[in-house]
């Protein structure tokens, strides 16, 4: 997959779509309108420390609703006579690429054509209706010190977190990683889907076990129920108190039936307005604060475009992104260079040959669309202004799919059990895990979500982009150290303890374990004095001073 992951998906936040709706707010642009602004909305549950967060995202694209700004988009871009209307010819050009995105499979599915076509703000409103899920998510690829995703890796009931009792099993449940059977787990061999062919290469996480479920339909809404029941319930039933919602229910707990029908029609925390322009830099958040839970969700802007969530002291931030107009100024201009290319004869009009040459630039772009869909007229050749055509219809329907882009920062779970920050895990730094996590149990409920442990996550939401705009960003990226994933043995001359003792800590880890010890068990015990399973250093010096 180039670039990016995409999924309709899962993880520890929850997108949950579930309703349309039309609000009144802030027109774009630098100064304020009196014109209402119109937006779509979905629900987002976030997953966090103390109590999943229902954030309300609404979002529109130049004071209009995201689904009508993309449905005229499409018709404007159909219109080829520019008469505001829809003739049979025009509305049968949709490609299969734009029919498949609203899930029409043959021409019987169109809209009812009138004698005279089908009238624009018809087709809007077809269109709209038709338009499946509002978002996307795309996972943005990380250096290797902070990609290896250990909560996901120890989380063995799919809970979305790590409890004490995973805690205490890790060594168990990671045994099969210790790729050198030195006894500890280093970066490199907790690294998910690690490319061994491009070691500099970054890493992508795996959508799936990031903190995002994205739902939209009946049988996703069941399945954010599970996610959800997993993380906060017990003995049968989810504590009203858990979701901090005002008004919610006077009972002691919410049943599995109770929580659907919650998120059926939800009540929110947090109201996040996402204003996106077309045009760069002119997108714009604004973030409100349901009335109630002012005392653990806060809202920082720091400037435009830009807001700052802190839940429960969790930070999470939010960007809105814009620009689509320049996208499809470049996609346009490489499209154009590849029809110069293309075109052989110089006749400004490609065969169906020379069209065939086009097919993996268009691609790239988000166009696939058959040689006989692009050639409107019929003519046998394919002009720049049909290929323009084409393409923009194309692009609607890319930027159809808003974009969340998440970009994890911050601390990790490895991080901090790493306490000396050689990029590998050794028995006492796992055994004393507990210990170190304990701080951050903000519940202590001595269950450790990444939320909970100081994983920053930054949310940026615009509209969608093509592979070939996506990957041109993401190749600023600094590429990764080759040995960033590699652990950083201190070598033997820089270890602690007597001579023998160094050198039977062969993994260079400080301590030596039963499998390194030479000697006999009863020999073991009489030197490991605190029957941890480890020779530290200090317990061989101590020997070494009774003689």
């Amino acid at each position: 997959m180039s670039g990016s992951c995409r999924v309709p998906g899962s993880g520890v936040f929850v997108a949950v779509l579930l309703m349309f709706s039309v609000l009144c707010g802030r027109s774009e642009g630098q100064v304020q309108s009196a014109a209402a602004t119109s937006f779509d909305s979905l629900t987002m549950v976030i997953l966090g420390p103390v109590g999943p967060v229902l954030v309300e995202m609404q979002i529109s694209v130049g004071n209009r609703a995201y689904r009508e700004w993309i449905s005229s988009s499409l018709a404007k871009a159909l219109d080829v006579d520019a008469d505001s209307r829809l003739s049979t010819k025009e509305l049968s050009s949709l490609s299969p690429n734009v029919r498949g995105f609203v899930g029409v499979s043959s021409d019987a599915e169109l809209p009812v054509m009138g004698a005279d076509g089908l009238g624009a703000a018809e087709f809007r409103a077809w269109f709209s209706g038709r338009i499946p899920r509002l978002l996307d998510l795309i996972a943005q690829p990380r250096p290797a010190d902070d990609a290896v995703r250990l909560v996901s890796l120890l989380d063995l009931n799919s809970d979305l977190g790590v409890s004490a009792a995973e805690l205490d099993q890790m060594t168990r449940t990671l045994r099969f990683r210790d790729l050198d059977n030195d006894e500890t787990f280093a970066l490199s061999e907790l690294m998910p889907y690690r490319d061994p062919l491009s070691a500099d290469s970054a890493v992508r996480p795996e959508v799936l076990s990031l903190p995002f479920l994205h739902v939209g339909d009946e049988r996703s809404v069941t399945d954010a129920v599970q996610r959800l029941w997993l993380r906060y319930s017990g003995d049968g039933r989810l504590p009203v108190a858990t979701l901090r919602l005002p008004g919610v229910g006077e009972t002691e707990g919410l049943t599995r039936s109770d929580l659907q029908a919650l998120l059926q029609a939800p009540k929110h925390h947090l109201t996040v307005r996402f204003r996106l322009s077309d045009k760069a830099n002119l997108s714009d958040i604004e973030a409100v604060v349901t009335p109630g839970v002012e005392s653990w969700c806060q809202v920082e802007k720091s400037e435009r475009g830009r807001v700052l969530l802190r839940l429960d002291g969790m930070r999470l931030r939010l960007m809105a992104r814009g620009g689509g107009a320049n996208d499809r100024m470049v996609s346009r201009g490489f499209i154009g260079q590849e029809f110069s290319m293309a075109d052989a004869d110089r006749s400004q009009e490609l065969s169906a040959a020379e069209y065939g040459m086009l097919s993996g630039s268009l691609a790239r772009t988000g166009a696939v669309v058959e040689f006989a869909v692009v050639d409107v007229d019929g003519s046998g050749g394919v002009s720049r202004k049909e290929l323009f055509r084409s393409l923009d219809c194309e692009q609607a329907v890319i930027a159809g799919r808003v974009e969340m882009s998440v970009e994890q920062s911050g601390k990790t779970l490895f991080s901090l059990l790493d306490s000396n920050s050689d990029r590998r895990l050794t028995r006492r730094e796992i055994a004393g895990g507990q210990a170190r996590l304990a701080q951050f149990d903000a519940n202590a409920d001595n269950f450790f979500s990444e939320l909970e442990l100081g994983t920053e996550y930054s949310l940026t939401v615009g509209l969608g982009r093509s592979e070939f705009r996506r990957v041109g960003a993401e190749q600023s990226m600094s590429p990764m150290m080759a040995s960033s994933a590699d652990a950083v043995l201190p070598g033997a001359e820089n270890l602690s303890g007597p001579d023998w003792f160094r050198r039977m800590d062969r993994n260079q880890d400080g301590d030596v374990s039963k499998r390194e010890f030479p000697g006999t068990a009863r020999q073991f015990a009489q030197l490991d004095r605190d029957s941890d399973g480890l020779i530290s250093g200090a317990e061989a010096a101590a020997l070494a001073d009774q003689k």
